[in-house]
């Protein structure tokens, strides 16, 4: 007769398809068209070339006002095991307050995420109250001049940048 062993056991599919954030925010203050923010993150297809050969997915962000996305949304993207792909997040308020999105990752991958669309929240928020700029004085005072010729008067003030490097790292006037 011929030995026979019993085998039992429960398969596990991995996840095919990890991202490396759940949520990404921003703040800007000041002059937005020039406070553009980039965040970054990882898409990673995490499966193996016999599980997961090519994973198939596509970006979707809800507000595309005040967030921008490379690659850009909608657009259909392969990912082959074990590679990444690195997403670039902006954040370009176009008027003052807090905003907020979601950014969605639909996928075709295999395991525990199969079918489900992944999100990534983001939020921004634009303050326009927050001074960037301090001027040491708010009047100089000449008094009066008599030959306009041979006085010189002289006055000094300071300009100071009292913003961040995050939030003002150059300050232009």
């Amino acid at each position: 007769t011929d030995p026979k062993v019993e085998l039992n056991g429960e398969g596990v599919t991995r996840q095919a398809i990890s991202v490396s954030t759940e949520a990404l925010s921003f703040r800007a203050t000041q002059d937005a068209s020039s406070d553009t923010l980039w965040k970054f993150f990882t898409i990673e297809n995490v499966g193996t070339w016999s599980d997961a050969p090519l994973l198939e997915f596509s970006l979707t962000l809800d507000d595309t006002t005040h967030f921008k996305t490379n690659p850009k949304p909608r657009k259909q993207l392969r990912l082959p095991a074990g590679d990444k792909e690195l997403v670039e997040v902006m954040y370009a308020p176009t008027e003052p307050g807090d905003h907020s999105t979601l950014l969605t990752i639909n996928h075709d991958g295999q395991g525990e995420n199969k079918g489900e669309t992944l999100e990534i929240t983001l939020s921004g928020m634009y303050d326009v109250t927050r001074q960037a700029i301090s001027v040491s004085t708010e009047a100089l005072s000449f008094g009066s001049v008599q030959d306009a010729s041979s006085d010189t008067l002289r006055k000094v003030f300071t300009i100071e940048n009292v913003g961040t490097w995050s939030d003002a790292p150059l300050l232009e006037f």
